[in-house]
């Protein structure tokens, strides 16, 4: 049985109600669940549970209220259910790596791990173009070159643009190991310049045996060896905001407890299951995480 339009059903009445109370007896009435059936077929479908689902995107909804109007952090933690500033702050922080302050100021664009509303389109990606529970494996260290540029959140359009003009000078560059390409995100490279509005810097490359020669406007860096946890997308490259979503706004809040979050680099890893002609196939995505607690 398709259950799909009883979830999308369900999630179009909790974003209607997002800043009030209910229940799930509420919600699962609605569509003519009872409390166990829905609760299962939720967290079967979308990966986690109602609760949690609530919780995140109330807290994704009081990121941008911080950023964009000028509401105290207490009258957007209350907007948004929480009863007091610390378990707002808790939570926020669960998510989003900093507290609501230093958000608030300014000191970090992370939009790529807002929460945002259940849809159809991310829900059949679910099913189908993710590997919702990553592997694990230490890898590094890997020296990398390739052709960098800064990038504003949801710069996706500009991350293509890079890797075509990328791909067009690979040949340039000695010494390169074949069978794999990597994108990088980091915060900042010394090579790269970032303007107003620009928040990361992606790296567009492969990794090399050695660095004896940096060809003209490339840049090189070395990915520290971490443990990573490792997901898989799979399908077309138009339905990555969506694994990124998937990644940074449910899978790592719900298990930052159990895996932390480590520093490093975050990366693509390209090998021959990605058709580059049609922009499609199956690519891995490395996210770096503490061991075990």
């Amino acid at each position: 049985m398709d259950y799909t339009k009883s979830i999308l059903a369900a999630i179009d009445f909790i974003e209607g109600h997002l800043f009030e109370d209910f229940t799930l007896a509420e919600v699962a009435a609605g569509i003519g669940f009872s409390e166990y059936h829905f609760h299962r077929i939720f967290h079967g479908m979308l990966g986690e549970t109602m609760a949690s689902y609530i919780r995140k995107r109330r807290v994704s909804e009081a990121a941008k209220l911080l950023r964009n109007s000028g509401q105290s952090i207490f009258e957007i933690a209350l907007l948004c259910r929480f009863e007091t500033h610390e378990s707002f702050a808790r939570a926020f922080k669960k998510i989003y790596g900093i507290n609501p302050g230093e958000y608030k100021k300014g000191k970090a664009a992370l939009a790529s791990r807002h929460k945002e509303k259940m849809t159809l389109s991310i829900i059949e990606h679910l099913q189908t173009g993710i590997c919702l529970n990553p592997r694990f494996q230490y890898w590094g260290p890997e020296l990398v070159v390739g052709t960098a540029r800064a990038c504003s959140e949801g710069g996706f359009n500009d991350i293509e643009r890079l890797w075509d003009s990328f791909l067009k000078r690979k040949c340039e560059i000695v010494h390169a190991k074949k069978e794999n390409a990597l994108g990088v995100c980091m915060g900042e490279h010394p090579d790269v310049a970032k303007n107003a509005g620009e928040t990361f810097v992606y790296v567009a490359g492969v990794p090399v045996s050695e660095l004896t020669e940096l060809p003209k406007g490339m840049v090189s860096l070395t990915i520290p060896k971490r443990k990573y946890a490792i997901f898989t997308h799979k399908g077309c490259l138009d339905a990555l905001p969506q694994t990124v979503s998937y990644i940074w706004g449910t899978w790592i809040p719900k298990n930052v407890e159990d895996y932390g979050q480590s520093a490093g680099l975050d990366f693509e890893l390209y090998d021959s299951r990605f058709q580059t002609d049609s922009r499609s196939g199956e690519f891995d995505i490395y996210v770096p995480v503490s061991a075990p607690r």
